[in-house]
């Protein structure tokens, strides 16, 4: 594994993987080991909350090498949400005063919060060790 040194109070930064493989080769291995009783699960969001959305996405923007979506408000989420195309599955940065973006930012710093799948057998929403995962049909 290879981690991108940063700063500890930020955001995490991923971490490499070197599986000693082609991915060609793997993927049928693993399909093997990714199925689930809610379905074919595929990963749509992950939702980060972060204390600053522009410096956030402007170092995320760069670190990832990939495209922004324009910045917007969540109602559900009461915060300023931001949108990184990723390739299967993108990153949604978000800001809040309040909600649930706010709690997360008080009681554990810069970190994903939410989860969404697609593809589920049926639509529903668990919470897990304080983080929330959405199963979208």
């Amino acid at each position: 594994m290879c981690f991108i040194e940063g700063d500890h109070d930020a955001l995490p930064f991923p971490f490499f993987i070197e599986w000693g493989e082609p991915e060609e080769k793997r993927k049928p291995k693993l399909a093997a080991l990714s199925s689930h009783q809610a379905g074919q699960l595929q990963l749509k969001n992950i939702y980060c909350a972060v204390h600053n959305l522009e410096e956030s996405i402007s170092k995320w923007t760069k670190l990832l090498d990939v495209q922004a979506g324009e910045s917007y408000k969540d109602s559900l989420l009461d915060a300023r949400c931001q949108k990184l195309y990723v390739n299967e599955g993108n990153l949604i940065f978000c800001s809040g005063t309040q909600g649930v973006v706010h709690d997360t930012l008080k009681k554990v710093g810069e970190r994903p919060f939410l989860v969404e799948l697609d593809q589920a057998l049926t639509p529903q929403q668990i919470t897990v060790q304080g983080a929330s995962f959405k199963f979208n049909k």
